[in-house]
């Protein structure tokens, strides 16, 4: 476990920075100051992290360093959770095996360790499945909570928390108080979701679908690539996936008799595999969406090869085959340590905090910042950005005036009317916002507008998730315009 911490650390430090951790956090700041998600600023997942995310922002400060340790706390607890289930199936071998193939899965490990959506889903779903195999006569409705509340996280986890929820209806003996739980939370959703029923559905699906494939023709039809490109970017665990269920199919062994004595495990497997489903189909797709699915999947795998291994015949190797395919092959998956930035002057949110403070130096508390890609920086500063410029690079929608303002958005017109109208004291731009402003007509205006009423007074180089420039600029005293 000290190795996984050590991975987890080295990426709260030195992780690349991602372009979602600002607008995350930035959310985080505005539901804390009272601001509901859809009806006063536009979040484009469920509305539960940025209340969780901005606790500790609120009590040390807005910082990306403890937004990252906040993550890395959740995604210790949901390996201590994992490891305590394998053990409680598979004895020691089981625990330690789920203990090296979690602490060696290193893409995964980057990815709950930086401000997004999967380590509160990961341990969510942890929580659930130790939950459910617990002897607490308040199981059943702890579990219904624990998956309502990944869903809050990510719509996305609503497939996981269906089947977990019909089987607790079906299970538990207070199915009244079980029902009248789940309309009181159904309640709660709807407070969130129906005042602005229009942004919630641009938020939560639109936006998603939209993205990438926007067709459903083509959605489907890119299923059977992104399923090839999840096998191969993870191709060791799934050989051992597919050796261990060969194993257990030719020796006999007591995973089949274990699972059907274990119906919560089976709940749980069948949760994941249809969170994994529900990203299969989107129009935006990434590989990370599957970390939090992955932590499960690896778990199971871990508790497969420690019943089989405890239960073979030393005589035959082909456990020991499964051992060397699951765990020791497990670290060559991920051979290096990937989006770690490394820079000869300063780890990467240190550079980012630089920045930061020049624009804290240059503005006061109440001053605007005009930004896109860049939100971290005003979260580091403790600054405001302008209205509809909540959503770092997805702030910018190419639609009317109308569709932008209802969705607490910003369109070309917009950012040319803030610009012309000075309206912000400094305005902050990268190389990618950029190629945004490029693509929406606006471009030449927007440069003349800002040469008129700005000056760039500060250049960074290798910043941010796509590693370009990043340019700030002062309001002059006297505008040109």
């Amino acid at each position: 476990m000290t190795v996984y911490v050590i991975f987890s650390l080295a990426y709260l430090f030195f992780g690349q920075p991602h372009a979602d951790e600002g607008w995350y956090l930035y959310a985080s700041k505005l539901v804390w100051q009272g601001n509901l998600p859809y009806q006063d600023f536009a979040y484009t997942q469920t509305p539960l992290l940025p209340y969780i995310y901005g606790l500790p922002q609120i009590l040390f400060g807005p910082s990306l360093y403890i937004g990252r340790a906040t993550s890395v706390l959740f995604s210790v607890i949901t390996l201590v959770i994992y490891i305590s289930i394998s053990r409680k199936h598979a004895g020691k071998i089981g625990a330690v095996s789920t203990t090296l193939i979690l602490c060696t899965f290193i893409y995964g490990i980057y990815f709950m360790s930086i401000v997004k959506t999967y380590a509160l889903i990961a341990m969510l779903f942890a929580l659930v499945l130790l939950v459910l195999e617990s002897d607490s006569a308040w199981k059943y409705l702890i579990a219904i909570v624990l998956s309502f509340l990944a869903a809050m996280v990510r719509l996305s986890a609503l497939a996981f928390a269906i089947p977990v929820v019909v089987y607790c209806l079906f299970a538990t003996r207070d199915k009244y108080l079980a029902i009248l739980l789940c309309i009181a939370l159904a309640s709660v959703a709807a407070f969130f979701f129906l005042p602005n029923i229009d942004a919630t559905r641009w938020n939560l699906i639109t936006h998603h679908v939209m993205q990438g494939n926007p067709s459903a023709v083509s959605r489907i039809a890119q299923v059977p690539v992104r399923m090839w490109g999840f096998a191969s970017q993870f191709y060791v665990y799934v050989i051992g996936a597919v050796l261990l269920v060969a194993i257990s199919t030719i020796t006999r062994k007591l995973i089949a008799p274990h699972l059907r004595h274990n119906t919560p495990m089976i709940v749980f497997a069948i949760g994941l595999i249809l969170f994994v489903a529900s990203h299969l189909i989107t129009g935006g797709w990434h590989m990370e969406y599957f970390v939090p699915a992955m932590m499960g999947f690896l778990t199971l795998i871990a508790i497969a090869f420690g019943k089989v291994y405890a239960t073979s015949d030393s005589k035959k190797p082909i456990p020991q085959v499964a051992l060397l395919a699951v765990l020791f092959l497990s670290p060559r998956n991920m051979p290096d340590m990937p989006y770690i930035y490394l820079s000869a002057d300063a780890m990467p949110i240190e550079r980012v905090k630089d920045v930061a403070e020049y624009i804290s130096e240059h503005s006061d508390a109440t001053d605007k910042i005009f930004v896109l890609d860049g939100l971290q920086y005003v979260v580091e500063s403790n600054r405001s950005s302008l209205p509809g410029m909540a959503m770092a690079q997805f702030s910018y929608v190419n639609m009317d005036d109308e569709g932008a303002s209802k969705l607490k958005l910003v369109n070309g017109k917009t950012l040319l009317k803030y610009l012309l109208g000075c309206e912000a004291k400094i305005v902050v731009l990268t190389d990618w916002d950029w190629k945004i402003l490029e693509s929406s007509g606006y471009a030449e205006r927007i440069r003349y507008a800002l040469s008129g009423c700005y000056e760039l007074t500060m250049t960074k180089p290798e910043f941010g998730q796509q590693a370009g420039n990043v340019y700030v600029y002062l309001r002059r005293p006297d505008p040109l315009n």
